[in-house]
């Protein structure tokens, strides 16, 4: 990979170590990953070159596997599915019963600890419908189609929600919404940095905060970037 400063943050994040740097400077690369390398270093305050030589010597010396390495849609699903929705599954109700007891315990020391919860609740009533629809509804249908083209289905699969844009476009409002909130809880936690008396507890939460980020920035990533376009081609070949 060639790092220029016309590069879209979605084609740096395609690897395990540029995908890394830009997490490291707080890069929104799913929702914004059509941005220049460029115009996201102008926006967040960052010297260009400087994020340039990290990016070069990450590629040189780090994991250049691609974040997923699949060959069809199929496969490219089923990781989604098996790696970050089910991290995600996981990781939801442990870390909502972390910032109830952090909560119950600091808040009243560090009253912003209800701001968090009440953000991180958001969140996960944000993400726990998301998956589902995504599973239920889009995925499959998006399997159809491929087998469509693959030769195996005679007709393109027919769905209740008529144009494939329309279930495409719910999912992007709603990646929009999971980012807003995960902008809010970093922000929230001042980038995850548990104060000084923080307990073990408190600091446990605020790990899985920030591990729960990063997971989804690839996620979404996944999605938006690669997943989508590649659905609505499709979608465009079968007429």
């Amino acid at each position: 990979m060639v790092i220029t400063p016309e590069i879209p943050l979605k084609d740096l994040a395609s690897s395990n170590a540029s995908a890394h740097v830009l997490e490291d400077y707080r890069f929104d690369y799913c929702c914004g990953g059509q941005q220049s390398l460029a115009e996201a270093c102008r926006s967040a305050g960052h010297d260009l070159q400087q994020v340039m030589i990290a990016l070069d010597a990450a590629l040189a010396l780090g994991d250049t596997q691609p974040v997923a390495p699949t060959r069809t849609l199929a496969e490219l699903i089923a990781f989604i599915v098996d790696t970050h929705h089910a991290f995600t599954r996981a990781e939801l109700p442990r870390i909502q019963d972390l910032v109830e007891k952090v909560t119950a315990h600091h808040g009243e020391r560090h009253p912003e600890l209800n701001v968090v919860r009440d953000a991180f609740l958001a969140l996960q009533a944000e993400l726990v419908p998301h998956l589902m629809k995504e599973e239920r509804i889009l995925f499959p249908y998006i399997l159809d189609f491929e087998r469509h083209r693959q030769g195996e289905s005679p007709s393109p699969p027919a769905a209740c929600f008529g144009s494939i844009e329309n279930p495409l476009q719910q999912m992007l409002s709603e990646h929009e919404a999971a980012g807003s909130l995960l902008k809010q809880l970093r922000r929230l936690t001042n980038d995850f940095e548990a104060p000084t008396d923080a307990c073990t507890t408190y600091r446990s939460t605020y790990r899985a905060l920030e591990a729960l980020e990063r997971d989804l920035m690839r996620h979404i990533n996944l999605e938006n970037n690669i997943l989508f376009p590649a659905a609505r081609a499709l979608a465009a070949d079968a007429g």
